[in-house]
C-alpha cells in the first residue's frame, strides 16, 4: 500500500467524509442480519471502502465484480437481442454500494429512538478504530484479529466483509479471500459474498474456480431458517447457475421457489437460456409457466419489472400474442410503449406486417403520454427501430426528429442510414 503523507491525509479525510454522509437514500433504514443495523456500521463501512479505493485508484466502486447478483432479474443477457433497449437491462443499474451489498434490503419503519438505542458503544468504537488503523496500513493479519474479537456479530461480519473484498478485488487474492468470508457467522451474507467472489473468478477466467465456489454457496441453503431468507438465497443461486449455462440445476432449484414473485422473476431468464441452447420448444413452455406465475404477483407495481423480460423471451421464441397481451397490462406508459415497440419489431420479422404497423400505432399512443422526456425519447428510439422493421422510413425519419437525447438520436438516425442503405 501507499503510505506517504498524502495518501493517508486522503484516507482520514474519505472516512471522515463518509461518516458525516449517509450513502443511502435519505429517509431510509436498512435491515441488518443481527436486528436493527445502526446507521454509524454503514458509514464506517462505506468509510473504509472509500478509503481503500482512494488508495487502489477506485478499484471498489468501479469493479464489475460487485454487479449486483440477488433478486432483480430483469437484467438478461440475450443472446441474439433485438436494438429495442430495454430500461430493465440499461437503467436499473447493477453496481451497488457496498453497505447496501452488505445490509440487504431498505426498510422505512425504524425511527430515530430505534437508531439511538442501538448507537454503537465505546467499546465496540475501539474496536472499529483499531480496525480502521491497521487496514489502512495494510495490516490485514491484524484486522483480522482485530475483527475477530470485536463482540458484536454484526460488526464482526462488516470487518470480515471488508478484509475480503481488500482480497480479492485489490489484491486479486481469492483463495484467501474465501477463507475469510468463511469466517463470517451470518448465512445469508456469507453466501452473497461466496456469489460475489464467483463472479468475480469467472470474470478473470478462472471458470473452475468459480464453480467452485458456487457449490459451496450452494452447500449453505440447508443452513437457512427464514423462508424468505431461503427465498432470496434460491433466487441468487439461480441467477449464477444461469449465468454459468448451468440450466439443470437451475431449473431444479426454480421448483424450490415457493413465491410466485420468485418464479416471475427467475421463469424468463431460464426461458432465455433454453432459447440460447436452440431448445425453443422447452424455452416456449417456460416462458407460458413465467407467465402463469405472473398472473399470481399480488403487487402490481412489480408487474411491470417482471414482464419486461418475459415479453422479450416471448417474443423471440414467437409467442406473440401471449407478449401482447403483457405488453397491454404495463402500468407505466413508457414500459407499455417500449413492450409494444418490441413485439411490433418481432412480428414484423415474422412476416406480419400489418399486424406489425397496428401495434406500433398502438406504442405511438402510449408514448404521447409519457411525462418524462428521458423516458419519452427512449420510447422514440424503439419506436423507430420497430417502424423500420415495417419499413416506414419516412416515418422513422419523423420520430427520429423528435429525439432530444444525443445519444438515442444518432443511434436512430444510425440506423435509419442503415435501412437505407439496404432498401
Amino acid at each position: 500500500m501507499v503510505n506517504n503523507r498524502r495518501s493517508n491525509l486522503l484516507l482520514s479525510r474519505a472516512i471522515a467524509v463518509a461518516r458525516d454522509n449517509d450513502p443511502s437514500p435519505a429517509g431510509t433504514d436498512i435491515a441488518a442480519p443481527y436486528g436493527y443495523m445502526p446507521i454509524s456500521l454503514r458509514r464506517f463501512f462505506y468509510g473504509l471502502t472509500c478509503s481503500l479505493s482512494v488508495i487502489t485508484g477506485g478499484v471498489f466502486v468501479a469493479s464489475p465484480a460487485i454487479a449486483q447478483s440477488s433478486p432483480p432479474v430483469a437484467n438478461i443477457p440475450l443472446r441474439n437481442a433485438s436494438p429495442i433497449r430495454s430500461r430493465s437491462h440499461d437503467e436499473m443499474g447493477e453496481q451497488i454500494g457496498f453497505a447496501t451489498l452488505y445490509l440487504g434490503s431498505k426498510q422505512s419503519d425504524r425511527d430515530t429512538a430505534d437508531r439511538e438505542r442501538h448507537a454503537p458503544t465505546p467499546t465496540i468504537l475501539s474496536f472499529v478504530r483499531r480496525f480502521e488503523d491497521r487496514m489502512l496500513r495494510g495490516d490485514l493479519s491484524g484486522a483480522t484479529t482485530t475483527a475477530e474479537k470485536t463482540p458484536a456479530p454484526s460488526w464482526r461480519d462488516a470487518m470480515l466483509l471488508t478484509i475480503a473484498y481488500h482480497q480479492y478485488l485489490t489484491k486479486q487474492d481469492y483463495d484467501r479471500a474465501k477463507q475469510t468470508v468463511r469466517r463470517v457467522r451470518y448465512v445469508p451474507l456469507r453466501m452473497n459474498v461466496l456469489l460475489q467472489l464467483a463472479r468475480s473468478q469467472r470474470l478473470s477466467g478462472k471458470n473452475a474456480d468459480a464453480r467452485a465456489t458456487v457449490a459451496e454457496a450452494h452447500a449453505l441453503l440447508p443452513l437457512f431458517t427464514d423462508p424468505r431468507h431461503k427465498e432470496r438465497a434460491l433466487i441468487s443461486l439461480i441467477n449464477m447457475d444461469l449465468d454459468g449455462s448451468e440450466t439443470g440445476r437451475a431449473e431444479a432449484l426454480i421448483r424450490r421457489l415457493s413465491t410466485a414473485d420468485g418464479k416471475a422473476v427467475c421463469l424468463p431468464k431460464l426461458a432465455s437460456a433454453f432459447f440460447a441452447a436452440k431448445d425453443f420448444d422447452q424455452a416456449r413452455r417456460t416462458g407460458r409457466a413465467a407467465q402463469a406465475a405472473l398472473m399470481a404477483v399480488n403487487a402490481k407495481k412489480n408487474y411491470d419489472y417482471y414482464a419486461l423480460p418475459l415479453v422479450r423471451v416471448q417474443c423471440q421464441v414467437g409467442d406473440f400474442l401471449p407478449a401482447y397481451t403483457l405488453s397491454k397490462r404495463m402500468h407505466e406508459a413508457y414500459n407499455l410503449a417500449d413492450s409494444l415497440a418490441l413485439v411490433a419489431l418481432h412480428v414484423a420479422k415474422a412476416g406480419g406486417k400489418k399486424q406489425a404497423i397496428e401495434i406500433v400505432a398502438e406504442a405511438l399512443l402510449a408514448c404521447q403520454k409519457i411525462q418524462d422526456s428521458y423516458s419519452q425519447d427512449r420510447s422514440r428510439e424503439n419506436i423507430v427501430y420497430a417502424l423500420l422493421s415495417v419499413g416506414d422510413l419516412a416515418g422513422a425519419k419523423n420520430i427520429a426528429e423528435q429525439i432530444f437525447q444525443p445519444d438515442m438520436r444518432r443511434r436512430a438516425f444510425e440506423a435509419i442510414i442503415r435501412a437505407e442503405k439496404y432498401s
